[in-house]
């Protein structure tokens, strides 16, 4: 079969066999590239997730943040009513006044 196509593309002349050699050639190398694409595309594909898992830590990081800064600021809530509520103690009333006179 293949001696047949060579025949054929010989009696058409030269640039029919330039024309076929430059076809293969085209393809051979088209396949090479495509190759190297796809491990680029593989590596970048490796990369994006790691990205990913990184991003999901920090998210969770600051989701963390998020429920400890709550947690201080209930705390200073409660320990703002309780300095509210304590009686000022008689010495400190004494202070007091002997500042103001």
């Amino acid at each position: 079969m293949w001696e047949q196509i060579f025949q054929a593309i010989i009696s058409s002349g030269v640039w029919a066999v330039l024309f076929c050699g430059l076809l293969v050639y085209q393809l051979k190398d088209s396949q090479k590239r495509m190759a190297e694409y796809q491990t680029t595309i593989d590596k970048l594909s490796e990369s994006l997730k790691g990205i990913s898992q990184g991003l999901d830590c920090i998210h969770r990081g600051m989701e963390g943040i998020i429920e400890v800064r709550g947690i201080v600021s209930e705390i200073l809530d409660s320990v703002g009513e309780l300095v509210a509520k304590k009686p000022a103690s008689p010495g400190s009333r004494a202070r007091a006044r002997a500042a103001k006179g």
